[in-house]
């Protein structure tokens, strides 16, 4: 059976599948030589090249990256990105600038901004898709903006109940609305699985492979079961971080090391932010495996491998030398997660890559930059 509008492929001989590994080419010492240029073009410009910056990075590093023996690239305009930073900065400012004004005005403005969270996430999602190529076909996306909020909308209006909540149980002030308050609260955080559930079910499904649909084969259990996960490893990381910066700070304290607000501020901060990025790393291998491991369609499938504990431990150490290079590690950082992500990803096809070109048709827009 094939989808209407999608081209029909012949397929392999006797159920033959062949197996595509993802592979980024090792261009570290490139790579991270234009990274220290575009640091110091972003420092010399204020911070106004970033966007460029951003861009350019992500360009190398899909051109570096080869499925089938060919190459991927990123046809992403940095204006699109300056673009995207621009709306996400303007609902931030907006919002500060309102809760300067009053906190009624604060919560309007930040009901707004939740209300225009979706459109973001769908505008995100919907460039990436559509900028990025394998042998200069371009992938695609078919949703609409609209079909957003049918599937995110319990994610949006609990939000705005929390934050109206919230305000209302201040206001009061009596235990009762505390106690209120915390039951919704908690009520809409073990819901936000099933909302992001309900996100990465209609994304994946809007995803094209250029003229063929793909589809997304994971219960609503798998992302519950993730989720817990990461609540529980996140707290054990947590309690780990927190006895050892006691240690430290006692340790500090015996030996009498003036510390000063700088010193307990970093003494804070630190273990917070490794915290953070533990966390943020299992999330992310976590569902790149979830996500990626059950996206294809009748004659193309992804399966994703990564090791979840190779991965928090990578993160880990980039943060610990970012601290220790005050950021001049990035590109050596960004390079070696793009490589650990992506070659951990496997393409498994019923045809072959030449068929699959052949029916693919090269958009007239797809013009490789020099």
């Amino acid at each position: 059976m094939v989808a209407p509008g999608e081209p029909a492929l012949q397929r392999l001989p006797r159920g033959e599948v062949k197996a595509w590994p993802v592979r980024v080419g090792s261009a570290a010492g490139i790579h991270a030589r234009k990274g220290v240029w575009w640091s110091l073009q972003v420092l010399l410009t204020g911070g106004l090249y970033l966007p460029w910056a951003f861009t350019a990075a992500r360009r190398a590093l899909w051109r570096h990256t080869r499925v089938a023996g060919l190459s991927m690239d990123d046809h992403q305009p940095a204006a699109a990105q300056l673009l995207h930073w621009l709306l996400m900065l303007g609902l931030a400012g907006g919002v500060a600038l309102a809760w300067r004004s009053g906190p009624g005005l604060g919560l309007v403005a930040a009901s707004l901004a939740v209300l225009a969270w979706p459109v973001l996430v769908f505008l995100q999602a919907r460039r990436r898709a559509h900028h990025l190529s394998w042998a200069r076909r371009r992938m695609g996306f078919e949703g609409r903006c609209a079909q957003v909020y049918r599937e995110v909308w319990p994610l949006v209006a609990g939000a705005l109940v929390v934050m109206w909540g919230l305000a209302a149980a201040a206001r009061w002030g009596r235990p009762e609305g505390w106690c209120v308050w915390g039951l919704v609260s908690a009520g809409w955080a073990m819901a936000l699985p099933l909302a992001a559930w309900g996100w990465l079910d209609w994304r994946q499904r809007h995803l094209r492979l250029g003229p063929w649909s793909l589809w997304w084969s994971v219960p609503r259990e798998g992302l519950v079961s993730v989720f817990w996960r990461t609540v529980v490893w996140a707290s054990l990381a947590g309690l780990f971080m927190a006895g050892l910066t006691t240690v430290v700070w006692s340790l500090l304290r015996w030996c009498q090391v003036p510390l000063g607000w700088w010193g307990h501020l970093a003494l804070l901060a630190v273990p917070v932010y490794l915290v953070y990025v533990a966390a943020r790393a299992y999330v992310q291998a976590r569902l790149q495996n979830l996500v990626w491991g059950k996206t294809g369609n009748r004659v193309v499938r992804l399966q994703s491998r990564l090791n979840v504990a190779d991965y928090v431990q990578q993160q880990c150490g980039h943060a610990v030398l970012m601290l220790c290079t005050l950021g001049l590690y990035w590109p050596w950082a960004q390079l070696a997660t793009h490589r650990m992500r992506l070659q951990a990803v496997t393409v498994w096809s019923r045809v072959e890559a030449d068929a699959l070109r052949a029916n693919w048709p090269v958009s007239a827009t797809d013009v490789r930059s020099p």
